[in-house]
């Protein structure tokens, strides 16, 4: 019964980790843009007569929307820029309004680049913003500096930390196998942040990259694959696999080969570490991650070797070998102790069996109990459904009718975008539903 408790506590414990596990860099990123631009937010408080109004500037091809207190400008007020065709340039608040005006925002590029941080805006020759259109001249948006870019790589949203040096992406398009990308990368300057380019910044990536699935996280160098109209790919090479199981598996180059050591394996009752190898030119890059190809492509080496050392060595009359009766007694003995390990772990696979019964109906409805929660003001059932857009199909599957035959059902997948009805906060869940 001791053993039980032990198991259980074990359980619930490694739940709870792998639940704080399951949130990507991307996830991180996402939380502190999101609390950035609420930290962003136009106000008018002290000010009296707010107005918010339109001023055209139709000999430049510029217009803006900006709040006024008795005709001026004020520390607080929302300001945004729209081209010729009337289309959002720039969002943000003036935090400053000593010449040139200081800004606050989001700068948006041609090339679908979002730029989150601080600007100055002037459109006079002498540095300042003036709002009578007769005399005000082209307009000049300089960027002070960068804290994230935010843009998409053919589907694949991407964020830009610019303070901590870490790119993210999202592997939210069909084409991708991914949950997260993740790296540190080389400081952008703020002067060229707008025509940042995104897929030269991964097409870059290499060397401590993490990449995050559904079951695992990969941790270690990476070889980016770059096909047009494609989001880019990303080739496992030499690092670590953490499983959200607790087996880990790894892979590294030694000399002419490579060197998988797995440990952790709930299906090695002995808890034991396995090491295989196999030589560079005998397994693809393709396939150095798959388990399976690898180990048979192991044994398959070590037979090799046994053979070639064996055709080599001059084979020894039993007759001539008195300790033979001592081997084979030495063996029965440690058969006797393999029985009794293997007897011993099937033991404790009981333990687990039992354990996992009880903990996963437990977790299930822990994990609907807490569904609603709002992420970022901690208020509960606070989550509700606000959209839900399709993003193509998912996969498709031959399935069989009532009547027997067989026929290719269609798996569609939707985005479900949610809202806290309290703080405003979003976030979104992929699910695939039978066309």
């Amino acid at each position: 019964m001791r053993r039980i408790i032990i198991l259980l506590c074990s359980f619930l414990f490694a739940s709870i980790c792998q639940e704080g596990y399951a949130q990507t860099k991307y996830d991180e990123l996402v939380d502190k843009v999101s609390s950035w631009i609420s930290d962003t937010q136009p106000s008018g408080e002290g000010q009296k007569r707010v107005k918010t109004k339109t001023i055209e500037f139709p000999s430049f091809g510029y217009s803006v929307e900006l709040d006024l207190s008795r005709g001026d400008l004020f520390p607080g007020s929302c300001f945004k820029v729209f081209n010729s065709d009337n289309v959002l340039t720039f969002d943000g608040v003036v935090s400053s309004i000593d010449n040139p005006v200081s800004l606050k925002g989001k700068q948006i590029g041609t090339n679908g680049v979002e730029l989150l941080g601080s600007f100055r805006i002037s459109n006079t020759p002498e540095g300042q913003f003036e709002l009578k259109p007769r005399k005000a001249g082209e307009l000049s948006i300089t960027t002070s500096s960068v804290d994230f870019i935010i843009a998409s790589d053919c589907g694949n949203p991407v964020i830009i930390s610019a303070l901590e040096k870490i790119v993210a992406v999202c592997g939210e398009s069909r084409n991708s196998d991914f949950l997260c990308v993740s790296s540190s990368m080389s400081g952008i300057r703020p002067q060229n942040a707008l025509d940042t380019d995104i897929r030269s910044i991964l097409k870059s990536l290499s060397k401590n990259v993490t990449v995050s699935y559904k079951d695992k996280a990969f941790k270690g160098t990476v070889s980016p694959i770059a096909i047009e109209a494609k989001p880019i790919s990303f080739v496992l090479k030499d690092g670590t696999c953490s499983f959200h199981d607790g087996k880990s598996v790894s892979i590294k180059e030694s000399g002419d080969n490579y060197v998988m050591t797995i440990t952790g394996d709930s299906s090695n009752n002995t808890g034991s570490e396995s090491t295989y190898m196999v030589p560079k030119s005998s397994i693809s890059e393709d396939k150095l991650w798959s388990e399976k190809d690898f180990i048979k492509q192991s044994l398959a080496y070590q037979k090799q070797q046994e053979q070639s050392l064996s055709s080599t060595k001059p084979v020894a009359s039993s007759t001539n070998n008195p300790s033979s009766d001592n081997n084979s007694s030495k063996s029965s003995t440690s058969g006797l102790s393999t029985n009794k390990s293997e007897s011993s772990g099937n033991g404790w696979l009981e333990y687990l069996i039992i354990a996992a019964i009880i903990l996963i109906p437990i977790l299930f409805i822990r994990r609907l109990i807490h569904a609603r929660d709002c992420p970022h003001c901690g208020r509960k059932h606070a989550m509700v459904d606000v959209d839900k857009q399709f993003m193509g199909t998912a996969y498709e599957k031959r399935e069989q009718q009532p009547d027997g035959k067989y026929v290719n059902v269609h798996y569609n997948k939707y985005k479900t975008i949610r809202q806290c009805k309290y703080c405003g906060y979003q976030d979104y869940d992929i699910t695939e539903e039978k066309g």
